[in-house]
């Protein structure tokens, strides 16, 4: 499973359409910063801080908290990035376990969960390995 962050701009442009705004000095105004604050980050210049990029994934309709380790994907670099990529990946694995055990029967849940090299068909209880951590979801 791999995880591709949406853009900056993507999410400003949403956010920008869902609000009804026509332009990138109207959404600065709406967020409350200055104009030019906007333009930089679209040029990947400057990025918004943990409030802002809060308040542009609302506006957008969007998961505030994926949106924060988006940023975080952006704003890093080297190995600090490889770590928040991972995190993302980590959180979609596990959201798509939680939607096959919520969603499915227990049959299809257990013949869909698949996490990089490891499949499991246990329908009993699902362990997930990676890193010397266990997590253990028991389905009843």
């Amino acid at each position: 499973m791999t995880y591709t962050p949406k853009s900056l701009s993507e999410i400003m442009d949403l956010a920008k359409e869902r609000q009804g705004l026509d332009s990138d000095r109207k959404l600065a105004k709406k967020i409350g910063v200055a104009s030019p604050a906007t333009f930089r980050w679209r040029k990947n210049h400057t990025w918004p801080n943990d409030d802002h990029m809060e308040q542009l994934a609302q506006m957008a309709g969007l998961d505030a908290e994926l949106c924060l380790i988006e940023l975080q994907i952006w704003k890093n670099e080297g190995h600090a990035k490889a770590a928040w990529v991972h995190i993302a990946e980590r959180l979609a694995a596990a959201a798509a376990v939680i939607f096959g055990l919520v969603f499915l029967s227990p049959t299809d849940a257990s013949a869909m969960v698949h996490l990089g090299n490891k499949v499991t068909s246990t329908i009993d209880a699902l362990y997930i390995m990676e890193n010397n951590i266990s997590l253990v979801i028991t389905v009843s």
